[in-house]
């Protein structure tokens, strides 16, 4: 695997709160931003053309990569210079290589997925490489996916009043947005392309649930993109009617013989 060449560093858990920074509440133009890098990766190397220099090394992935952290990081560092703000402050994460514990727990865990193509596993180690040239921490857990490691280091950084954007628009990572009234830094998602923020708000408007319930809902209606069956007959609709109805999935169980 070509991930296992790549340069990243393997953290336990109890170290991830270092890549948080500061422990006083961030400026409104200060977040700490989590990049979920392989979520970056895999989305460049879809949209990107299929580029290769003169030694046949693809690199459209990595490109558009580096445009994404460009449109990140730039502004913020030529107001740094100016004097208008901190200078941004950015966290790289990778998945690693190997099983992850949700296998363990699941063996059919994503198990319907291909193999990676062989152009984009080729990038891979790159990803690494270009953390450095941009001077950014690049963290990763074995046995954990990178969402796991986002989901850490953005609760940890939240609880001491940091406020956080997890530049990525996975889903799964949508449970990590908090609520208005939420004591402690504010944590959103940032999408990279269009530079559009995903609040409290756009999680409930777009699963009717707020962010905090959207695990519930997944395990009722499933994840087919992680080939996690759900309840037989329950959509994402009528899971977010029911999770208004009960309050919660526990509560949902319990009153499952009432349910009609």
């Amino acid at each position: 695997d070509a991930r296992k060449k790549a340069d990243v560093e393997i953290i336990r858990r109890d170290d991830m709160a270092a890549a948080a920074g500061k422990t006083t509440p961030s400026p409104p133009d200060d977040p700490l931003l989590l990049i979920d890098a392989s979520h970056l990766l895999y989305r460049s190397y879809h949209s990107m053309p299929p580029l290769h220099p003169g030694d046949g090394q693809p690199t459209g992935a990595i490109l558009g990569v580096c445009n994404g952290i460009n449109r990140l990081l730039l502004d913020g560092v030529l107001r740094s210079l100016s004097g208008l703000s901190p200078a941004p402050r950015a966290v790289m994460v990778l998945d690693t290589p190997g099983p992850t514990h949700r296998h363990e727990m699941y063996g059919d865990y994503k198990a319907h997925r291909p193999p990676a193509p062989v152009d984009l596993v080729a990038q891979f180690p790159f990803v690494a490489t270009l953390s450095k040239a941009y001077g950014l921490p690049c963290f990763g857990a074995k046995g954990y996916e990178a969402d796991d490691v986002i989901a850490t280091l953005a609760r940890r950084a939240s609880d001491l009043g940091v406020d956080v954007r997890v530049v990525s628009t996975d889903k799964d990572l949508m449970q990590l947005v908090t609520p208005p009234d939420w004591e402690g830094g504010s944590i959103a998602l940032l999408d990279p392309v269009k530079m559009t923020e995903t609040d409290h708000l756009a999680v409930e408007e777009r699963w009717g649930v707020p962010a905090e319930s959207l695990g519930d809902l997944l395990a009722l209606a499933g994840d087919g993109a992680d080939n996690i069956p759900g309840v037989p007959g329950i959509g994402p609709k009528i899971a977010a009617h029911l999770l208004n109805e009960y309050g919660n999935l526990e509560t949902l169980l319990e009153n499952a013989a009432d349910i009609k």
